[in-house]
């Protein structure tokens, strides 16, 4: 196997820039006079234990009218101003509102347009479960303020009255509990939450963010092929931001849950050298990470202190949407999140901390016109300069994959995965004969610091060792995160075992990795290196 020189220095080059060396070669300059030291967070209490996972939806009624309560609906595609609303009260009585306008619409005696309005109320009179968070629903009774298809013209506006849109003359409707696995959730659903849940824009293109569960609770009309997403209106939280895969090496010490299902979880690695913490806590009544997005990470900093006060703060956010190797970090499940670095400590003692924060906005309230500024999630990693397993540009490979869920048994990143410190390397790796298993040689690249500052980053014929001998069979554990940058869709960066093997089985010449084995010598996380 014989790889192009030039080819391997542009690879290098845009390693040493991303600060992914090889752990011994590592550069960690010192970062000015810093007077504040802000060690790692230690627990003040014997470390807790994380909630046993849920394996049923949190729903105290026999009927699914009482989580459905919890929720007020919406259905609109996010653009012309249309919508429907749906409340849901436990006994399955419902009523809702649907609007829209054409003010270009003009005739005889309405020269101010035409509005299209319904106002509806109803009973569901049958349900049947198809499994833990999926209930088929009967409408056994609807009524309209209206009745739909007449008009009359109130202050130089014609009001059209129809059926509600997303309802229509259907009588069979399907809930979809919070929790419910997103591969169960029908593609006419889903084709809908991509407007405005399931993605973003960057670049010009629109990048679906699928979550591996579904985070709210969501309403269907397969006959019609419509479906409804919703907010949460209880005044408690009820969404979680989770990582999609653990981090080896890391245990979890701290795992709290308030009372309004707001938390703070702490997850270490043996003395604290690395923590990360995940927590959810009110947002302020201001606060708008649309449109504030500097103030609203000012605020999760102070809330989690950990606001940095020696200028090195840097917040990748609205800025960054329109660069595609942002995009991934800037949006969660499409909902608006912003990206931000910072150091603390001093001297050699100096951390690194790298954080995702987002916020989830409540319902809106028709009697006030204002919406609640629900809840603000700030995801954490800190680095202290002595923990060597793990480089930055590996945790920002990590700390890519979070998505929001609907219930809280995965609220840690902890993995039962222990890692060897000292067994890390660079690798050529192609895919193996099954999808747990590579076929690697182990490669040593050389880094500024071996090679100087000074000297150009191109390596000679001496920095790389193994490239044409015999591949070695490595076996991937069961849980291992593997990260990969060049996927067509930008947030696809972690992928099953199975879409790996798929992968690295159409390029023969493999690529470059970053392997972490544990004890027992098997690869435990492994992440591509970008060029």
């Amino acid at each position: 196997m014989k790889y192009n020189k030039a080819a391997i220095a542009a690879i290098l080059s845009a390693v040493l820039i991303c600060g992914c060396t090889s752990d011994e070669g590592q550069s960690r300059g010192t970062i000015g006079n810093i007077e504040e030291t802000t060690p790692t967070a230690a627990p003040t209490e014997e470390p807790t234990q994380a909630p046993a996972p849920t394996t049923e939806p949190v729903n105290p009624d026999p009927a699914p009218y009482g989580m459905m309560s919890e929720w007020d609906f919406d259905f609109s595609s996010g653009a012309g101003g249309w919508g429907t609303s749906l409340n849901v009260d436990k006994s399955g009585n419902f009523n809702g509102y649907y609007s829209d306008s054409d003010m270009g619409s003009t005739g005889p005696g309405y020269s101010g347009g035409t509005v299209y309005k319904c106002e509806f109320s109803g009973r569901f009179t049958d349900y049947e479960k198809v499994s833990d968070y999926i209930y088929n629903l009967t409408i056994g009774e609807i009524e309209y303020k209206n009745t739909p298809g007449t008009n009359a013209i109130i202050n130089d506006i014609l009001y059209e009255y129809t059926e509600p849109y997303g309802i229509g003359t259907q009588t069979e409707l399907t809930v979809f509990l919070p929790g419910c696995p997103f591969k169960d959730l029908p593609d006419g659903f889903v084709d809908w939450m991509n407007y405005g849940r399931f993605g973003a824009s960057s670049s010009g293109e629109y990048y679906r963010d699928y979550p591996e569960t579904l985070y709210f609770c969501g309403l269907y009309n397969p006959g019609d092929d419509c479906g409804f997403s919703s907010h949460n209106n209880t005044g408690k939280n009820s969404q979680y931001l989770i990582n999609t895969a653990n981090l080896p090496g890391l245990k979890n010490v701290e795992a709290n849950i308030e009372n309004d299902n707001t938390y703070y979880y702490v997850d270490e690695s043996d003395g604290s050298l690395m923590h990360i913490e995940n927590c959810c806590f009110k947002a302020d009544p201001d606060s708008d990470i649309s449109w504030k997005e500097d103030e609203f990470v000012d605020m999760c900093l102070d809330r989690t202190g950990h606001h940095p006060n020696n200028g090195s703060l840097s917040i990748y956010g609205k800025a960054y949407r329109d660069d595609s190797n942002f995009a991934k970090y800037t949006s969660v499940n499409g909902n608006t999140s912003v990206l931000a670095s910072w150091t603390q400590g001093s001297n050699e003692d100096t951390g690194w901390y790298i954080g995702i924060f987002s916020q989830m906005m409540g319902a809106y309230d028709n009697a006030t016109g204002t919406v609640d500024r629900g809840y603000a999630y700030a995801y954490i990693i800190y680095l202290h300069p002595d923990y060597s397993p793990y480089s930055l540009y590996a945790l920002q490979c990590y700390i890519s994959s979070l998505d929001f869920a609907g219930t809280p048994d995965r609220l840690s990143s902890a993995s039962s995965e222990d890692l060897d410190e000292r067994a890390s390397s660079y690798a050529i790796v192609s895919a193996g004969k099954d999808p747990d298993h590579i076929e690697a040689d182990l490669v040593e690249l050389k880094t500024a610091d071996t090679q100087g500052l000074n000297d150009p980053y191109e390596p000679d014929t001496d920095a790389f060792t193994g490239i044409d001998q015999y591949y070695t069979t490595y076996s991937l554990s069961d849980d291992c995160p593997v990260y990969v940058t060049f996927t067509d869709n930008v947030f696809d960066t972690l992928l099953s075992h199975d879409e790996f093997f798929d992968r690295m089985s159409d390029d023969p010449d493999g690529g470059l990795m970053y392997l972490y084995f544990n004890k027992n010598g098997e690869v435990v996380f492994m992440h591509e290196i970008p060029f």
